[in-house]
């Protein structure tokens, strides 16, 4: 799910918010909530940022 994730931002012209990620990728509700846990780790390693307004993009 990260590399997707990664992908998916890296092709987007703007930060992405959690349920425009979701939905590009097309989840469950037992995957959005490993998607909330992937973003969490991928913030906490520095990967991603996240703005005030909720909104994910790659550093």
């Amino acid at each position: 799910m990260v590399e997707k994730v990664l992908k998916i931002l890296k092709n987007s012209k703007r930060p992405l918010n959690f349920g425009e990620i979701a939905q590009k990728l097309s989840l469950t509700k037992k995957e959005k909530k490993a998607l909330k846990k992937t973003l969490r780790t991928l913030v906490k390693q520095g990967r991603l940022i996240r703005n005030r307004k909720g909104r994910y993009g790659l550093v």
